[in-house]
This record gives structure tokens, sequence and C-alpha cells, in this order.
């Protein structure tokens, strides 16, 4: 709250003077000590606290140290993290604070959550209310250049949104999906956020809202892609943990302060212990199901009902505007009237890695654009030493090349893209090692199953597990065509070197 006062009040239980410039009083009490405890005592910093923007700065120097010397790095870096700055916020009464010329008051009134939650109104003594809004000017800039080209992540706590987390945005290219189905969905998000969808929906007297299923294995990336989308949109994600709201109201307060053009995400409601199913009189297959979500909620009770949940999906209390974004493991065992028309516009199926999901989840992680995307000489030197025993790709071909072999390799539907992740980064500059141990990766995996099964059935398997693919000889399916790469670069410089000598 912002109030605008001719006299000054008499009340005071601490006073601060911050004698600085603009930016340095906004840092330090706004963006530093936003998410302070509410018990400490607001406090100014030290001259050698870092200024906005320094982190930045920071980062890119210490990637360099890791580059040159990773020991000397990991010390500079666990006593900086032992050292870490004090984040400091004003005390729960009244404050005195000094912008530019003009002296506002500051009032807390912290809760007794121990969230760091509470509401602070700002008072401008004097006649000039201009200076608040200048405060907030200010505000917002330095918000925009520390958080402007991140994603904004919130969760809830009970039954208030509080931001968690700001990230860069993700790639969609990094998302193991159909590009014919990642079109359709940014498409269809695209016409929905477009103003002329707004009117035609109230013309039409139709709530603007917009949902989606997103079903499929763990392990497949729907969170993912729901952090990717809110990135590629620049909107602020909100995930709620149906299992932590205190109750249906709570649930309701959630939905109704949703801001318009934001995501929502309920992960896992086929586990949320909602999924009772409604079975028509007669229906086998929906008895069998409704039995089936009995036992369920036996396990695991919610304090949630479904009903609830409908409300604050499309009630009349909840807001327009949003993104409703839904994921689940099994489809099945959802009511059908949370996955109805109205409530879920667009359903999409997510599956495990296939062989040309697997060729093109290879040459993404191993693009040469990503690999040597640097400036830093360190870096680089760094790189080369890793890359020094391995002709690594030079072009997006050559790394094409290398997809289409390792893809070979990987049976159709029988690894998640979360389980391929995991494999390739143990040979993150390493490709021709991927390829190498693809078929003991696949064994492993595979033992492990069986083990997680029963000691039997892992007994039965036991003897198919080979050496480590360090210990044993391949010899590489494509060895010939490394050489014909280093032959052809060898001519192609020999011919090079000639015609600048008759040039000469």
């Amino acid at each position: 709250m912002i109030q605008h006062m001719t006299r000054a009040s008499s009340v005071t239980k601490t006073t601060y003077n911050l004698a600085h410039d603009v930016d340095k009083i906004y840092s330090t009490s706004f963006v530093a000590s936003r998410n302070g405890p509410p018990a400490l005592p607001w406090t100014g910093p030290s001259d050698d606290e870092p200024i906005l923007g320094a982190q930045d700065e920071d980062e890119e120097d210490g990637l360099s140290l890791a580059a040159r010397d990773f020991d000397a790095y990991w010390v500079k870096r666990i006593a900086r993290d032992k050292s870490r700055p004090i984040a400091y916020s004003p005390g729960n009464g009244s404050h005195y604070v000094k912008f530019g010329r003009s002296f506002l008051k500051l009032r807390r009134k912290g809760d007794l959550s121990g969230l760091g939650l509470g509401n602070i109104r700002l008072t401008c003594l004097g006649r000039d209310g201009g200076v608040l809004k200048r405060l907030l000017t200010e505000a917002q800039i330095a918000y925009l250049e520390r958080d402007g080209k991140q994603t904004s992540i919130f969760r809830n706590q009970q039954s208030e949104w509080v931001q968690s987390t700001s990230r860069p945005p993700r790639d969609l290219a990094t998302i193991v999906l159909a590009d014919v189905q990642k079109k359709v969905i940014i498409e269809d998000i695209k016409e929905y956020l477009h103003p002329l969808t707004k009117k035609w929906y109230r013309d039409h007297a139709i709530p603007y809202r917009r949902g989606y299923l997103l079903s499929g294995p763990p392990g497949t990336g729907k969170t993912s892609l729901c952090f990717a989308l809110a990135g590629f949109f620049q909107l602020p994600l909100y995930i709620a943990s149906l299992s932590s709201i205190p109750d249906e109201s709570g649930l309701s307060e959630l939905f109704a302060v949703l801001p318009e053009r934001s995501m929502i995400l309920l992960e896992d409601v086929d586990a949320a212990g909602i999924t009772d199913i409604r079975a028509p009189v007669g229906d086998a297959a929906s008895e069998a199901a409704r039995k089936s979500a009995e036992h369920r909620h036996k396990e695991k009770e919610s304090r949630i009902s479904l009903s609830a949940l409908l409300n604050a999906i499309d009630g009349i209390l909840s807001g327009e505007g949003r993104i409703l974004l839904m994921t689940t493991n099994h489809v099945e065992q959802l009511d059908p009237a949370l996955s109805r028309p109205g409530r879920i516009d667009m359903t999409v199926h997510f599956e495990n890695i296939t062989t040309k999901s697997a060729m093109e989840y290879f040459q993404t992680f191993y693009s040469t654009t990503a690999t040597f995307n640097t400036t830093s000489e360190s870096i680089k030197k760094y790189q080369a030493r890793k890359l020094s025993s391995f002709d690594y790709p030079e072009t997006e071909e050559e790394v094409a090349q290398l997809a289409r072999i390792f893809a070979k390799k990987i049976p159709n539907g029988e690894f998640s893209p979360a389980e391929l992740q995991g494999y390739l980064l143990l040979h993150k500059y390493r490709p021709d090692k991927a390829i190498l141990g693809a078929e003991q990766w696949i064994k492993e995996v595979r033992l492990d199953r069986k083990l997680k099964m029963g000691p039997m059935a892992a007994t039965e398997k036991s003897e198919e597990l080979v050496e480590p693919v360090e210990t044993i000889e391949v010899t590489p399916p494509y060895e010939e065509d490394v050489r014909q790469r280093r032959s052809t670069r060898a001519r192609s410089k020999s011919v090079k070197s000639r015609s600048r000598r008759k040039a000469v």
C-alpha cells in the first residue's frame, strides 16, 4: 500500500538513513531484502558489497578460473558460499528511510507463518507525492535488469503464491517431442493469446480459458515442456501442489488471484488422491477404474475433493486469461469430468524415446553451436583438452552422421528421454564414447529393472552383463568415416596451400 501524507508521523521504532544513490537504495531495500526473514532488523550494506549486475561478472570470472584450475576455483567457491552476504530485511514496525532528498516512512506488518510474507506500507512525508512514483519506477527498472529475461516460477505455500526462483528460458528444441506436436501447441497458444481471440470469447459469452493435458510415462518431458512454453511466451509459471493446500477454500483463493496471461501447472493429477471415478451404471470398465481409485484413496487421502478442483478450474469465481497445464502418468485413471472438453482443450501424448527422437536428441546434445559457444580463451583451452583424444565433429552434418549411428543402437519405446539424458551426461564431450557404450548401457538398465522386479528375474539376465565399456576393445563402426573426414580436411588444406603459392 502506498500513501501520500502532508505530515510526518511522530511514531518511530527504527530510524535508518540511507544516504546513497537511488539504485543502491532500491537494490538493497527491495530486491535484496524482499525474501529475507520478517523478524530481521533492517540495516544497510557495507561499502564493499557487490552492486546490481556484478553477479554476472563474477560468474564469468568463475567459469574462466574453473577452466584453468578447478581445484582453485572450488576452494574459492566454497569459501564464498560460507561467507555469503546476509540478506537484510525490515523488521516489523515503522522505519524512516531517505530516498533522494525525501524521507519515506516504511511500515511492515509480518505474519506468524515464518514464510517471509507480509504487507509493506510506504508513506511519503511531504507534499511531493511523485517521489513514490519515482521509487516504483526505479524498482521496476531494477527488476527488469535482474529477472526481465528469465522465467519466473511461483509455488504455493499453503494458500498463497510465493516466487520460488527465476530461471533462464529452456529451448523448445531440447524437448523430446515431435516437431509437428510442438508446432500445434505453439500455434494454439498463440491463437489463444491473440487480443482478437479474447474479444471473440467475450462477444460470444464464452469463458476465456484454455487447458492442456500432458500424458505419458514418467521422465518423458511433460513438466519440461511446461517450463519451455512459459519461457517461449515469457509468461510466469505457477506450480500448485494439491497435497500442500490446506483446504478447498485455499484452492479457490489460489486460482482466484492468478494473473491474466499466466500458466498454472498441476503436476501428476492422477497421484493427487482426487481421481475418484464417477462411473455410469452398467459401465464395467469405469466401475473397475472407480474401485482402483478407491483403493488409491485409502493409501493417500486428499484434502481437496474433485468437485472443489473442478470449481477452481472453471467455476464462477475462477479467473480468466490463464492457461491451465495438467500432467498425468495414467490418463485412464482420471475422472472424465476432469478431462472433458471445456476444461481440457488439447491432450498431448508423450512417448518413450524412438529411433528418430534419439537421433534428434543426440544432435541437440552434441550440437557444435552449443559446445563452442564461448569467447573465453580459458574455456576454449579447457574444451580443447577435453576433446584432444577425439576428432570432435566440427560441423552439424558430422554430428548428424554420428547421431544416425547412435540412434540405430537405441530400441524403440524402451527408454525415457530422462534416462537417455542421464546416459549422455556421462559423455558430455565424447560422442564417440556415447556410441561405443550404448549397448553396454542398455544391458545395465535392463538388468537394473530386473533387480527391481525381483532377484530371480535378475539372475536370469545377469550373465548377459559384460565388462564395462572402458575395459574392452571395440572397433568403432564409424572409424572409416572418421579417417575419411581427416583425409578430406588434409587434402583441402593442401589444395588451399598450393593455390596460395600459385597466387604468389
